[in-house]
């Protein structure tokens, strides 16, 4: 079954309140505030317009406006690859845990290449979905 979900190699972690989200394979971070966070934290699903409709009911005299914002931001976070759709089989997906927001704010993400140099010299971009790499100097420790 294929759901959206964060990509894989997104490093993600939600500080309060907002998702800081590298890509370790570009090295670019980024920030999300607003309802988008609130959004990513109810991934993995399925129908992305049943998750809109649910979010859009919790604001009732501001519909319009909360779908053109989850719209958008869903555009954004889909451009960048930091939301995928993939089939899912037997996989443990991470969760992040956002409070149903009792306010309308609107998404924000912020896109920052600052520090690309410098994510990409440190060997977090090797790990992969079966976790770190084994390096040569760990197969000898674990062999003595």
């Amino acid at each position: 079954m294929s759901q959206f979900l964060l990509n894989p190699r997104i490093a993600a972690d939600l500080f309060d309140g907002d998702f800081i989200l590298a890509n370790l394979d570009t090295g670019i971070y980024y920030s999300l505030t607003g309802l988008g966070v609130f959004m990513i934290s109810k991934m993995p699903f399925e129908n992305q317009g049943k998750e809109f409709d649910e979010i859009v009911s919790i604001f009732p005299n501001q519909q319009s406006e909360v779908f053109e914002d989850l719209k958008t931001v869903w555009g954004k976070l889909v451009q960048e690859e930091i939301i995928i759709l993939k089939e899912i089989i037997n996989r443990k997906i991470k969760s992040y845990a956002a409070e149903q927001p009792s306010e309308f704010i609107p998404s924000k993400l912020s896109k920052y290449a600052d520090m690309q140099d410098l994510l990409m010299m440190d060997p977090i971009h090797e790990v992969d979905e079966d976790g770190w790499p084994v390096q040569e100097d760990d197969q000898v420790k674990k062999e003595k």
